[in-house]
């Protein structure tokens, strides 16, 4: 399976509030997220994190966070990412800014920012990202994937079936992109 999750923000005590979520604690959103993810994602799936991991290594280690998760890890990086080495070095599957996934004949850019336009937008190729905690404005098959809209990571045969529940761009005058 291939799943898709972004801005989980494990150790940042001030995400809590300022993307309303629920936990009490940071403690208590760090093991909320880490069971979360590894209620869908198994050994052998592969997940791709579009940014924005962890902060610091307070309360909890970053190294032991990632240890828990489930999967092959890919990070997206973002803005978040860069400026922590603990992030960074964690030992990822690989590391990009941006990359394109091919999944049951549908292309899916990823990137940790909401992108306006990608590379095959007009003619039917999905945009997943981060970033936005759940605030970017609707755009035909770009989808937040982030935490705080879906609670769960979102695998590639949910995306792919939400991007053909969702209407064709109008903005036709870019086609030949």
């Amino acid at each position: 399976m291939v799943f898709f999750w972004s801005d989980t923000h494990f150790n940042h005590d001030r995400v809590r509030g300022y993307s309303n979520r629920p936990d009490a604690s940071v403690e208590v959103m760090n093991a909320r997220l880490i069971a979360a993810w590894n209620s869908v994602v198994n050994i052998g799936d592969d997940v791709h994190f579009l940014g924005d991991f962890a902060f610091g290594d307070r309360p909890a280690r970053v190294a032991d966070i990632y240890a828990a998760l489930r999967g092959r890890k890919h990070l997206i990086l973002g803005n978040h990412d860069e400026k922590n080495r603990r992030t960074t070095e964690l030992p990822w599957t690989s590391v990009e800014r941006l990359r394109e996934v091919r999944h049951d004949g549908h292309r899916i850019v990823l990137c940790h920012y909401p992108i306006e336009s990608w590379a095959g937008k007009h003619r039917g190729t999905i945009h997943c990202h981060g970033h936005s905690h759940g605030t970017s404005r609707k755009v035909p098959r770009r989808f937040d994937v982030g935490c705080d809209v879906f609670p769960v990571p979102v695998s590639a045969e949910q995306i792919v079936a939400l991007a053909a529940l969702d209407g064709e761009e109008t903005d036709h005058r870019n086609r030949d992109e």
